[in-house]
């Protein structure tokens, strides 16, 4: 079995005690037999709190809360983004006054924590992109909000102090409606936006556009299609004559995926028939628990920049 270890910061690996180079953005691997159950160390850039854990077969099929495991062919990639601050205090970031509540945005150990005082206490834990973000007071369709700005997301708070809303946002505007843009990082540099209602108690979407910004290099023509379908972008135009009056048929047929990846080398290397320029793969990501996902290929046959056939590789 192998199993890649990917890190959102540069960190250093032991496995059994024995240091085993440093993890970063790059895939570092390891070949593994059977029955294992390694003692494992991440230990991040200074500011951080190692990781500590027995990495084996329950560690792959229920993750703990600190990691995301890909399964894919039974090899396991193993994928550290969450790690905690070594500072245990805790720091008040930002205050707000909205209607008669009082808002302060803490971090509790490095983690963002939005606490509103209205009628009780609401606490509400943030994702890392609100360590740093500012509170604004404002009103949609005439209903008072808190406005919580993070980097690249967005959070919506009602009157009673309830999240209605959480999503990636570069910008937004707010009046009768919430109008929310997000780029996408994709081959074609993908942009939504997106239209939300508002009754007081919860947000609707009324409508989304998903639009490319860019032209895909030849080569990620087969990962720019896949995107298109995940972000329901135009999606038609990457395939064949054949093909593009079915393009509606493409999410029921691909499935609820949530990534794009590229295929490993030892995919590329068990798979010869994968031949570019006639034929590509890609990687798409489908959930199963929290924090744990499968990774199916596909296979797509292309002549002159356009899609002739999809398949599933077992």
């Amino acid at each position: 079995m192998r199993i890649y270890f990917v890190s959102s910061m540069a960190a250093g690996l032991k496995i059994d005690g024995v240091y085993a180079g440093i993890i970063d953005g790059f895939e570092k691997f390891f070949d593994i037999g059977e029955d294992f159950n390694l003692l494992c160390e991440i230990i991040p850039c200074e500011g951080f709190k190692p990781l500590h854990f027995f990495l084996n077969d329950g560690f792959l099929s229920k993750p703990p809360t600190f990691a995301d495991v890909y399964l894919s062919g039974g090899d396991a990639l193993i994928s550290f983004t969450r790690y905690k601050s070594a500072d245990d205090g805790i720091k008040v970031v930002a205050q707000a006054r909205y209607c008669s509540n009082l808002a302060t945005l803490i971090l509790n150990g490095g983690a963002p924590c939005l606490i509103i005082e209205a009628d009780g206490a609401e606490h509400h834990e943030l994702p890392a992109e609100f360590a740093a973000a500012t509170l604004v007071e404002g009103k949609i369709n005439d209903f008072p909000v808190l406005f919580a700005v993070g980097e690249g997301c967005l959070a919506v708070f009602s009157e009673s102090g309830k999240q209605v809303f959480l999503n990636p946002a570069e910008s937004y505007t707010a009046g009768e409606k919430l109008e929310i843009t997000t780029p996408y990082p994709t081959c074609a540099g993908i942009v939504a936006r997106c239209t939300f209602s508002y009754d007081g108690r919860e947000m609707k979407l009324e409508k989304s556009i998903a639009e490319e910004t860019q032209k895909p290099d030849l080569s990620c023509l087969h990962f720019a299609f896949f995107e298109s379908v995940l972000h329901f972008a135009d999606c038609a135009k990457y395939l064949c004559e054949e093909l593009r009056p079915r393009a509606r048929e493409l999410h029921e047929f691909l499935g609820d995926f949530t990534e794009v990846t590229i295929p490993p080398e030892k995919f590329m290397l068990s798979h010869p028939e994968i031949r570019p320029p006639e034929r590509y793969a890609a990687g798409l990501v489908y959930p199963l628990a929290p924090n744990l996902f499968e990774v199916k290929y596909f296979a797509a046959d292309m002549k002159d920049g356009l899609i002739e056939n999809l398949r599933e590789i077992e």
